[in-house]
Formats: C-alpha cells, structure tokens, sequence
C-alpha cells in the first residue's frame, strides 16, 4: 500500500513537473510566434510618416543595412565648429582634486550641480580631469570652499581651448 501511494506521489510530482516545464517553454517562445517584422513593413510606414520628399534623414537610416557586428564605445567625440569670431582661445578652469574614489567624485558631481555651473568630467585612464565653464572667481572659490566640508583638497588651474 506504501509503495502505490509513494509511486502515485512520484507521478504526479512528475506530471506536475512536466506541466509547469510546457508552460514555461510556451511563454519563452511566445514572442518568437508572432514572427520579426520584415525591414519593406518598416520602410512603408517610415515613408508614410515621413515628409513628402523622399531624401529625410529618416529614410537615409530606415534604408542602412544592419551590420553583423556592433563596437564598444566608451569615447564621444564631438566636434563643433566655431565661427570666424570664436576663435579666440577661450579660457575654462581645470579642478584638480586630491582624491579620485567614487565617493568623492559623487560629492564633487553634487557639489557643482547645486552651485549651478557648468562641468564636464573626462576619465582618463585612472583619473578624472574636471573642467568648469565658468568666468566668475567667486564660483570657482565657492567650489574649493564647498569641497573642504567633505575633506576634498581643490586647486584651479587655467586652460585654454
């Protein structure tokens, strides 16, 4: 009697199993039933959505072929063009801090944003060079001032663009 009710356990655990294994797969591979949209149904509604000549940037991206391969970037270069006016060197502050940990940089990034200035944050290799776009003396003081109250050791220094 034990074993036909030990073996009847088993089957049902089993049963069971199996079930909830068939609805797993089932919701796994939902999505792939409903098939990938084809790249002509793409295009069709870009062009509809797009303007009445058929040379919008949106249908220049639609028509790319997709690459089979996709590169890491840590690095953006972005390049602006200055007028004939703007190419006087223009002058930012470089802060340079003491410390390089993740906490004192959060404190720094928190620091700048509530004073309200203009910064940028560039690693390079192990460390970070802060530069701010700023004119004012008395921000860039308010800076090294504002960074002593979390034991971050500031100096300034002028660079020309």
């Amino acid at each position: 009697m034990k074993r036909h009710l030990l073996a009847s356990v088993i089957v049902c655990l089993l049963a069971f199993v199996s079930l909830c294994g068939f609805f797993l797969w089932r919701y796994a591979n939902a999505n792939l039933a409903q098939g990938i949209p084809q790249k002509q149904d793409t295009i069709k509604e870009v062009e509809s959505n797009g303007s009445k000549n058929g040379a919008s940037w949106v249908n220049k991206l639609a028509n790319l072929t997709p690459k089979e391969y996709i590169l890491a970037a840590n690095e953006i270069f972005i390049e602006f063009k200055n007028s004939e006016k703007d190419n006087i060197d223009k002058i930012v502050y470089q802060l340079i801090i003491d410390k390089n940990d993740i906490y004192s940089m959060f404190c720094l990034s928190q620091t700048l944003k509530n004073i309200s200035v203009d910064f940028s944050v560039i690693k390079e290799n192990s460390k970070n060079l802060i530069y701010i776009n700023t004119q004012d003396v008395s921000i860039l003081n308010r800076v090294i001032h504002d960074l002593k109250t979390y034991d971050i050791h500031s100096q300034i220094m002028e660079v020309k663009l």
